[in-house]
């Protein structure tokens, strides 16, 4: 948004994604299952660290700041 014309407060909040689900990541189907695994494994590190809430959080409160 800092980049563009627009604020924060010109926008419209007409759906909220936030405890509709999790955190997900998605690889090309070619990817080597040794890879998946691995990448895999360090998501699920950053997710029981908190992480992915962490920058949900930041997001937005930065989105309310800005309003």
């Amino acid at each position: 948004m800092k980049s563009t014309l627009y604020s924060f407060g010109d926008l419209e909040l007409v759906f909220v994604l936030v405890d509709q689900g999790g955190s997900y990541i998605a690889v090309n189907k070619e990817t080597p299952d040794d890879m998946v695994s691995r990448i895999q494994s360090a998501f699920d590190s950053l997710v029981a660290d908190g992480v992915p809430d962490k920058i949900v959080e930041k997001y937005l409160d930065e989105c309310k700041d800005q309003k």
